[in-house]
């Protein structure tokens, strides 16, 4: 089997896996961990003070929970790096890493949303003036249970 070269993106409100919480952050720790067990070269991303996994390396960036303004400012600090990898797994709130597509258009992204689609949350923004936004900016959306399907049929 090939070894491929994975980024695994989790918000940026915790470290990962967060302690004394049951929420997305263990999960996206135990895929980090499975990715790396598999054989395949697996990075992190992740706020301040995570953990790094099991036969991977951890990428840092500042977090914070005030608003989704720091999951924008923590894309700045790691979007000019996503271009290296083979796969990135984007498991955050803004889906930002889509952005890079505009300059490196062979990434292959997957994102998964974790929690319930918010018409509120703002598309993402550029925070790597070298990355323009396609205008009109189209959401791409994959919902992941009939819920998801009816809450997004309008999109």
């Amino acid at each position: 089997m090939e070894s491929l070269n994975i980024a695994i993106i989790a918000p940026t409100y915790l470290p990962v896996p967060a302690k004394k919480y049951g929420g997305i952050e263990p999960v996206i720790f135990d895929l980090a961990n499975a990715v790396g067990k598999r054989g395949h070269n697996v990075t992190l991303i992740a706020a301040h003070g995570s953990e790094k996994p099991v036969n991977g390396e951890l990428y840092e960036v500042s977090g914070g929970r005030e608003s989704f303004d720091d999951e924008t400012k923590a894309f700045g600090e790691y979007a000019d790096i996503l271009g290296a990898f083979d796969i990135v797994s984007d498991h955050t709130h803004t889906h930002a890493a889509y952005l890079q597509r505009m300059l490196c258009p062979d990434i292959i992204i997957q994102t998964t949303r974790h929690s319930q689609w918010n018409p509120q949350v703002p598309p993402p923004k550029s925070a790597n003036p070298n990355v323009p936004l396609p205008e009109p900016r189209p959401y791409n959306f994959c919902g992941i249970s009939n819920h998801h399907a009816r809450e997004c049929s309008g999109l």
